[in-house]
């Protein structure tokens, strides 16, 4: 499609689809690190163009894929669409343990994009945590994809039948121009 390797297929998430969206995260991650380019990526990013075309699964299938196989895995919600919060109200807001919230998976954690932006928070994030995982989100049209250029890898998200070419190539574009290390695209498929 874009010239890009393609790294894996991520089925669109409905209660039928979690196997096969399981199965997919782990070629993902199988692809992902044999790529010469990220044998040692801590930190993974996944991106897409416009909104709403696979970033924030692709990021999640990912990071817990990553927390299932034993590694304490951080997952930030730097997308510009989504609202998470850290614990409101500690005495010392620089404290990593009051901004990575546990999840329901062992060792997966999630963090939201005004903590991760705190450079003491992420310093310590990086320190503690095996991989961090970044849902940023749609890159073209964003204030800031500051974001994408802490990963060591990133990962273009494009949804079957719905990402444009144009809209993909120049979300590569913008990707090369900024020096991202970008190492494949994730198909989001919308077919069974």
């Amino acid at each position: 499609m874009t010239g890009g390797p393609e790294l894996a297929s991520i089925w669109h998430i409905d209660t039928q689809s979690i196997e096969k969206l399981r199965e997919a995260s782990h070629s993902l991650m199988t692809s992902s690190s044999f790529a010469k380019s990220t044998k040692d990526a801590r930190i993974i990013a996944f991106v897409s163009a416009k909104k709403n075309e696979g970033a924030s699964a692709c990021a999640l299938a990912c990071a817990a894929s990553l927390a299932e196989h034993g590694q304490r895995t951080l997952l930030i919600d730097a997308a510009q669409n989504h609202h998470t919060s850290g614990k409101p109200g500690h005495n010392n807001p620089n404290q990593l343990d009051h901004h990575a919230l546990p999840t329901a998976i062992d060792s997966l954690f999630l963090m939201n994009r005004e903590n991760s932006e705190n450079p003491e928070i992420f310093a310590e994030a990086q320190e503690w945590f095996h991989r961090i995982v970044i849902d940023a989100g749609a890159i073209l049209n964003a204030e800031n994809i500051a974001p994408v250029l802490r990963a060591h890898a990133v990962c273009l998200s494009v949804k079957q039948s719905r990402t444009r070419m144009a809209d993909a190539q120049a979300a590569l574009a913008l990707l090369g121009k900024e020096s991202a290390n970008t190492i494949g695209i994730v198909l989001k498929r919308t077919d069974g």
